[in-house]
């Protein structure tokens, strides 16, 4: 799967590979080998404050409205959300819009900079 990432996040995991070493994971448990637990954002977000206001998966819903907002193509939101296409559109539309995400990713994240 390809996942087209803006310069900022780009930059963000190369700031976390000098953390990490070589791990294998971005969220790389410190407790054990493997990643972290699919409850150690949620839990950070909780000591955040943001218990019942917000959670992990609430950055996707975020996202997808807000670029739906901005008028970007439906389609290419839902491949960058790894959302596969329904139906027979699904099974023959194996397009991956990568130019479009590119630029989409990056125009999000230069609009989320300057919030």
């Amino acid at each position: 799967m390809l996942v087209p990432l803006s310069n900022q996040a780009q930059a963000i995991l190369e700031e976390v590979r000098e953390v990490n070493g070589d791990k294998q994971y971005v969220f790389s448990s410190n407790f054990r080998d493997g990643c972290l637990s699919d409850s150690t954002l949620g839990r950070v977000l909780t000591r955040m404050g943001y218990l019942g206001k917000h959670s992990t998966h609430g950055f996707r819903h975020m996202a997808s409205t807000c670029l739906n907002e901005l008028e970007y193509d439906g389609d290419a939101i839902e491949l960058q959300l790894s959302h596969a296409p329904v139906g027979v559109r699904g099974v023959y539309n194996k397009a991956k819009k990568l130019a479009y995400r590119t630029k989409m990713m990056q125009d999000w994240a230069d609009w989320l900079d300057g919030l």
